[in-house]
């Protein structure tokens, strides 16, 4: 005679605060972050309410949390990447590199990059990480730029304007538009960072 065999339900996968954080930059990715609500990011991650409230004290921490997430991952990481894939005395070369990571379309970079920048428009602290997150950024490529041998201000102009092409970009894509031919804005890259002379 076979022995009974109990039917239990397997245990719902437990869930990091990263998860959490995860999942609301990708609501905010396809679509805004009035789309960002406990509810619906516990049915995508397939867990309980209670789940989040283990994590945060309410939404606002999660939305906190999703803009230090962002900052770290697509800014100091990206950063800190390039500067390990290149050697110091190769600015141009770094710069090109972050620039290629920029034209590779993927991982929702250009929703969460217009998502972020639409959810700045109507709350002031998240406008003054983004103006801070660009800050960083320009100031970034201006000093490669400047090791490339450009003089401060022109180079910071022409980070400037690179910047501008960067956020377009993920702006353009994000609406449908077709990425740029990685060739072409590399082609763009090369004539604004190349050194004077």
């Amino acid at each position: 005679m076979a022995r009974p065999t109990s039917k239990t339900s397997s245990p719902k996968p437990r869930r990091q605060a990263q998860d959490w954080v995860v999942a609301g930059l990708k609501t905010l990715a396809a679509g805004s972050v009035a789309d960002v609500k406990v509810e619906r990011l516990a049915a995508d991650l397939g867990v309980t309410k209670g789940s989040f409230y283990w994590h945060f004290d309410d939404r606002p921490a999660l939305l906190s949390a999703m803009c230090r997430y962002w900052v770290e991952r697509d800014t100091e990481a990206i950063i800190t990447l390039v500067d390990g894939r290149t050697e110091p005395d190769e600015p141009l070369a770094a710069v090109e590199q972050l620039f290629r990571l920029v034209f590779t379309p993927g991982d929702d970079l250009d929703g969460i990059e217009a998502g972020i920048r639409e959810w700045s428009a109507t709350d002031a602290e998240v406008a003054a990480v983004c103006r801070a997150v660009d800050e960083r950024r320009i100031a970034y490529v201006a000093d490669l730029l400047v090791a490339a041998g450009h003089q401060p201000g022109p180079a910071r102009g022409r980070a400037e304007v690179l910047y501008r092409i960067v956020i377009g970009e993920y702006v353009w894509r994000r609406y449908g538009g077709r990425p740029l031919d990685a060739a072409a804005g590399l082609e763009a890259v090369h004539h604004l960072a190349a050194p004077p002379g």
